[in-house]
């Protein structure tokens, strides 16, 4: 019995073992809280994330989020790109990450651009699928001029090569 449960300890310890390569695709869907700021202003908004990405090299991943935006009695929609530096480890289950991300969002007849940094972790469930938590700092250009911090929780999957 002991001899049994070491081998499905061994078999799911390396079903479990999720590094990323070069040409992999990638997905995600992530829901963020975020408080901003603006001229002493301060609101609190939610946003839909949904990206695709793809990976240039082992760590270096590039692509573009779409998001929808809820504020109290507003919606608006955006796009931007982001790329995103994946730190390595060595049990594969989690990944560090950092990255960069400019948004162009049209919130009625307002424009709420931003660009900025965010980092965070994936923990890999298995091969494929992750859990993604992450923080992210952005500054506002256009008609937003103020500053949002964000909380971010979502969950990933890796498509692998597609052929």
């Amino acid at each position: 019995m002991k001899y049994l449960f070491s081998v499905i300890a061994i078999f799911l310890s390396a079903t479990v073992f999720a590094q990323v390569e070069k040409g992999d695709f990638s997905a995600a869907g992530s829901l963020s809280y975020q408080n901003f700021s603006s001229d002493g202003f301060s609101s609190s908004t939610g946003q839909l994330f949904l990206k695709g990405g793809y990976f240039f090299t082992q760590n270096l991943e590039a692509g573009t989020s779409l998001q929808v935006f809820l504020a109290e009695g507003a919606e608006g929609f955006g796009i931007g790109p982001y790329a995103t530096y994946n730190f390595l480890t060595t049990d594969g289950k989690l990944l560090p990450y950092a990255g960069g991300q400019l948004s162009i969002l049209s919130l009625g007849d307002s424009n709420l651009n931003t660009v900025g940094l965010y980092g965070g972790s994936k923990y890999f469930l298995n091969e494929t699928v992750n859990v993604d938590f992450g923080l992210s700092l952005q500054k506002g250009f256009g008609d937003f001029d103020g500053t949002l911090f964000g909380a971010t929780l979502g969950i990933g999957v890796l498509l692998g090569k597609l052929k």
